[in-house]
């Protein structure tokens, strides 16, 4: 396993998520070792300074790298399609005056504070014993305790908005043009029956099409 397709992670608006793949399942030292990282990441994270002054460099140049014409005008985009909520305020990697200097003790208290067990969820896909792994997740994991003063997390709503928005936005970086179209809709729920499957085959199939016309 290398790191990058063996090892990895990232944050959205509303996750982070860390990723093992490939872990050899035919060895189940292999496996007992990825759940042991799984659980340091969960709850044993040391946030040293040094180490958080290292990793200052890395974040400032995936900054750097992401300062493109595209992600200028992302930015801009999501100002209206995120209207009237946090999501339009800031984006997922943040200012970069904070990445410089936020203290390493601020970093500490919001891995404290939202990097917890209520708010943690593991998922091993894979050619392996259900029961036997379920049980490897719950020996360590299963002894980690949510803080009795843990705040609540708040579900950031979109909200909605009867007329419809727009903007065109240039870049004199950017080097070709896109068009784009959203449609905002309730949280989609996974399908349970043949017949929402087939409502949900439906749903794709004309966003397909519509998108071939647009084309």
């Amino acid at each position: 396993m290398e790191f990058g397709p063996g090892i990895n992670a990232w944050t959205n608006y509303n996750e982070t998520v860390y990723t093992l793949n490939e872990v050899p399942v035919d060895e189940k030292a292999q496996i007992d070792t990825a759940l042991l990282i799984l659980y340091d990441w969960a709850s044993q994270v040391s946030y040293l300074d040094e180490e958080v002054d290292k990793e200052r460099g890395v974040i400032h140049e995936e900054w750097r790298a992401r300062n493109s014409s595209w992600s200028r005008i992302t930015d801009i985009e999501n100002t209206y399609i995120y209207k009237d909520s946090k999501y339009a305020v800031h984006n997922v990697i943040g200012d970069i005056d904070i990445i410089d200097n936020v203290s390493p003790q601020r970093l500490r208290d919001f891995y404290n504070t939202w990097y917890r067990p209520d708010l943690q969820a593991i998922i091993v896909v894979g050619d392996i014993d259900v029961d036997e792994i379920v049980k490897k997740i719950e020996e360590p994991f299963g002894d980690l305790e949510t803080p009795n003063d843990a705040p609540k997390r708040e579900i950031q709503n979109i909200p909605d908005h009867k007329e419809t928005l727009f903007t065109s936005n240039t870049d004199k970086e950017a080097t070709r043009v896109s068009v784009k179209m959203y449609f905002k809709q309730e949280p989609q729920k996974p399908s349970l029956t043949e017949a929402e499957y087939h409502e949900g085959l439906i749903r794709n199939l004309c966003f397909s099409m519509l998108s071939k016309r647009i084309d």
